[in-house]
């Protein structure tokens, strides 16, 4: 859902009185690949960095990205490569929450239920 509400945010913003909300609705979809993106390459550099630091310390950097993010998406600019700069580090915080979380989860299970 939050990703509806990205691309609908968006959409919002880059509609104008020359585009239209189709018009619009394009490139908002293609921001959103971008933030798909950085969430891939958010989980294979927080992977990486949880294994040096831990995920509590991934965990907390996905939060400060995500959160960069949505304050972009807050202020509202209508120039699509400045919603690319609150797709992507929301995209990146996506990736270091998820694999923190699956970190953790992985941690707390016995050892036996592991195999």
């Amino acid at each position: 859902m939050a990703a509806t509400l990205l691309i609908l945010r968006a959409t919002g913003l880059l509609h104008k009185a020359d585009r239209d909300q189709a018009a619009a609705a394009s490139p908002a979809v293609m921001l959103h690949a971008g933030q798909n993106t950085a969430a891939t390459g958010g989980s294979l550099g927080g992977g990486h960095l949880a294994d040096r630091a831990g995920a509590r310390l991934v965990f907390a950097a996905g939060a400060a990205a995500y959160n960069a993010g949505y304050v972009i998406f807050a202020i509202g600019p209508r120039a699509p490569w400045l919603l690319l700069a609150g797709f992507l580090p929301a995209g990146t915080g996506i990736g270091f929450a998820e694999t923190a979380e699956s970190i953790m989860v992985a941690h707390l299970l016995p050892e036996k239920a592991a195999r």
